[in-house]
């Protein structure tokens, strides 16, 4: 459940903010290019979204180069091989690019285009609860949004990022759906979660009853889930099945996050949503590996390394919002 650049880094996406980033670096390199400089107001003036995103891809890479007196790459000396200058700098160049990328993409979670839909979000380490005006609740996790929309003979609720746990109250003459990614979660009374991975939509019940479809994948899914069971559907299609304790379900409503044979790259996700900063994984299959176990939010830098200990992995911190996860 990964999305990664070409370096294999796992860095999320947003082709919004990945084009501020590129102009910025595009205008680093050649600062005095009237041409570039009329092409990116162009872009800038297309939208409040395009201007948004350029301010604060300058501030991000302005944190970035905080870092450079940190060696990314070895010295001639380290390296009997010797590097180039050439390729020195074309290798720095990448790695910072990627670490600005993920950088700006933790400092903005959720994304602008998702703020602008939204109705409700919560900042990094931030939890809000709703009261909905039919009485129902929702608690929004760290780095999450939703947008709400009830209307007579319904009412519906779309998570445009993050995780929310729900609390519906029962009114058969008007159902509760949520939607999440082309994922449909119908209920008529009862508590669960849903979470929005980067390749899936995982749904849990902690009570009652829900049905869960999903029509967008080669694999349509249908089903309807009862407490303690789970479903992780992913958006090309298929679901997974499985059974938790329903104490599990919206676990993460405190300052601890509890993961039970889940892949690193999704707990690594969560931990995003409490750090002021980028946390970036630098192999696809440590990504991979099944991690369980409780861990404080207090401080998510510690609980990375707390995380990716028993796996033998390596944690390099950078500057104060740049950590870096390696494998053993």
């Amino acid at each position: 459940m990964t999305s990664s650049s070409q370096s294999g880094l796992d860095t999320g996406h947003d082709p919004v903010l990945r084009a501020a980033i590129q102009w910025r670096m595009r205008l680093d390199e050649k600062p005095d290019d009237a041409v570039l400089r009329r092409d990116i107001e162009h872009w800038i003036a297309e939208g409040p979204a395009n201007a948004a995103a350029w301010t604060h891809a300058g501030h991000v890479l302005g944190l970035i180069g905080q870092a450079k007196s940190v060696s990314f790459l070895p010295t001639p000396q380290e390296n009997s091989g010797g590097w180039s200058r050439s390729a020195r700098k074309d290798l720095t160049k990448r790695l910072a690019m990627v670490a600005a990328m993920a950088a700006l993409l933790a400092v903005l979670t959720p994304p602008i285009m998702v703020r602008m839909r939204a109705d409700y979000v919560t900042g990094l380490g931030e939890q809000r609860l709703l009261a909905l005006e039919d009485g129902s609740t929702v608690r929004l996790a760290p780095g999450s949004a939703i947008g709400v929309g009830y209307r007579s003979d319904r009412r519906s609720v779309r998570l445009l990022s993050g995780e929310a746990y729900f609390e519906v109250r029962r009114d058969t003459a008007r159902p509760f759906e949520v939607i999440a990614q082309g994922t449909k979660v119908t209920v008529l009374g009862t508590g669960f979660d849903v979470r929005l991975g980067r390749e899936t939509t995982e749904v849990a019940v902690k009570h009652g009853r829900v049905r869960v479809d999903y029509a967008d994948g080669r694999q349509p899914v249908s089903d309807v889930l009862e407490p303690g069971q789970w479903a992780r559907i992913a958006w090309n299609g298929g679901a997974t099945r499985g059974f938790s304790t329903t104490a599990l379900v919206g676990s993460w409503s405190g300052d601890r996050l509890i993961a039970v044979n889940r892949p690193l790259s999704d707990v690594i996700a969560d931990v995003r949503r409490y750090y002021h900063g980028a946390i970036i994984l630098s192999d696809r299959g440590l990504g991979q590996r099944i991690v369980t176990g409780s861990y404080d939010m207090r401080d998510p830098a510690k609980a990375v390394a707390t995380i990716v200990g028993p796996l033998g992995a390596t944690v390099t911190r950078i500057t104060p919002w740049l950590v870096i996860v390696s494998a053993p």
